[in-house]
């Protein structure tokens, strides 16, 4: 259909009225209507105030278990931490939930949210179904204390796997404060335990050995680690060309820029790690391996331990807890969501400590592509 060609503003249409075009009254009332509308639309405008600048929701920092996971427990309780604090009583069975994938029917579970720690769990009601792949969703009905949403939602999967009870460790029952991260850690193959009398033991007190903590956390971060490899450190006795431990997992630790060692030329393999080497290896790791996964320390910051106890260590142990890597330690009945600052930096890192450390990492792991290495 042909449209007539549209009056130039500020001229009246002077052509011969015709039923097909509209009267000159019509055009003029129209442009009366249109401008009278706009000024409406202005006004509206400018009463609604805009966001204030640089003000931003929540978003999700870590989480777990890792995405596309395919051994997951059927105990799990998967959790997601956010990178600022949220409304509690907005997080609720319809912000977060769990559903076995391409099923709508929700998962019967509880939530609870620790705020030390800004972090939301999801507890199931009843153990998940093996061989089931799930589906976690966060939405953005959950908003920080000022209302603002969460920046995007959040979804990910992963697979269930019934694990064989004689597997579990048995000085580890539910209900120890570093369950979770030992059993974790255990079915990702990066720790395996002892033999006990009555089934395989973990021995969460015990120490844990300079020479032992390389092995750990390469298999935390899943490096490469190649009988070739070599370290300049000369006291990790003779070297066995059929075992990698442990002079092929200091030396991965030493090539990515995890250790320098205690001197020039030495690693001291046989001597307790202490929480202030632990920390200080895993800050480096994610240093070099994978830089976006550690946020700035933000402004006022009150940390747990006085940065000037080591100059070297201070400053690390900062950015560790800022950025949740030491989130549990110190767990007791009394402080079940940890008690850091009851902890000595320089007293010996129980191997309890040590793998609730490793698991506060592994989320950000997967979550960011290794530099030098595939997780």
């Amino acid at each position: 259909m042909h449209l007539p060609a549209p009056t130039p503003p500020g001229r009246l249409d002077t052509r011969a009225a015709d039923p097909a075009q509209p009267s000159p009254t019509s055009v003029l009332r129209t442009a009366l209507a249109v401008a009278l509308l706009a000024l409406v639309l202005l006004t509206v405008a400018l009463l609604i105030p805009a966001p204030a600048a640089g003000i931003t929701g929540p978003a999700v920092e870590a989480y777990s278990p890792p995405a596309a996971a395919t051994n997951v427990s059927t105990l799990w309780a998967p959790w997601v931490k956010f990178t600022t604090g949220i409304n509690p009583a907005t997080l609720t069975s319809s912000t977060f939930y769990l559903n076995p994938l391409g099923s709508p029917e929700k998962v019967p579970a509880s939530l609870s949210y620790i705020e030390a720690q800004k972090k939301a769990k999801l507890t199931p009601a009843a153990p998940l179904t093996n061989g089931v792949t799930y589906q976690a969703t966060v939405t953005v009905g959950i908003t920080d204390g000022s209302g603002n949403p969460l920046q995007a939602p959040w979804t990910w999967t992963f697979t269930v796997v019934a694990e064989d009870p004689a597997n579990y460790f048995v000085d580890v029952e539910m209900g120890h404060p570093y369950y979770e991260a030992i059993q974790g850690l255990r079915t990702a193959g990066v720790i395996s335990g002892y033999e006990g009398t009555t089934g395989p033991e973990f021995r969460p007190d015990n120490p844990v050995l300079r020479a032992q903590f390389a092995k750990m956390i390469c298999g935390a971060l899943g490096l490469t680690v190649t009988e070739d490899m070599t370290s300049p450190f000369t006291d990790l006795d003779p070297d066995d060309p059929l075992d990698l431990y442990p002079h092929e997992y200091v030396a991965a630790a030493y090539t990515n820029g995890i250790t320098s060692g205690t001197s020039a030329t030495s690693f001291s393999p046989w001597i307790a790690i202490n929480r202030a080497q632990v920390i200080t290896m895993g800050v480096r790791a994610l240093e070099n391996l994978a830089p976006e996964a550690l946020l700035p320390v933000p402004p006022g910051f009150t940390p747990s331990w006085s940065p000037s106890f080591s100059s070297i260590h201070g400053p690390k142990a900062v950015l560790a807890e800022a950025n949740g890597l030491l989130d549990g330690l110190g767990a007791d009945p009394e402080h079940p969501t940890g008690n850091l600052s009851a902890l000595d930096p320089w007293g010996i890192m129980p191997r309890g400590e040590v793998a609730q450390f490793l698991w506060n990492m592994v989320p950000r792991i997967t979550a960011f592509a290794l530099t030098h290495h595939a997780y």
